[in-house]
């Protein structure tokens, strides 16, 4: 049951704030949680990059368990998984990594 009305798409361009994404995801992931409320704190992202500009780092740095993705996984950074996602790996992903 949400915890408040759900946002309406227009209202979500006003939650944007950039903390660590390119495009305001940020806030707009924290305006939809809000609303629907959070279950079992676990968040899956593709294309991380090297993880410092990504959409789910605030919530990794709130606690949350997590799942980077990356083809290209820059550094050596243990938490980025490097993997190409497309529809023939995504289950085998998700499967290996216990998702």
């Amino acid at each position: 049951m949400p915890s408040r009305p759900l946002p309406l798409l227009s209202d979500l361009a006003r939650s944007e704030r950039q903390v660590y994404s390119q495009n305001g995801e940020d806030g707009v992931i924290r305006a939809l949680l809000d609303a629907i409320g959070e279950t079992n704190r676990f968040c899956v992202e593709f294309g991380v990059g090297d993880g410092t500009e990504c959409c789910t780092r605030v919530l990794v740095e709130q606690g949350w368990s997590w799942l980077w993705l990356d083809g290209a996984a820059a550094g050596d950074d243990p938490r980025i998984h490097q993997a190409w996602v497309n529809a023939e790996t995504i289950v085998p992903l998700f499967q290996m990594h216990k998702v």
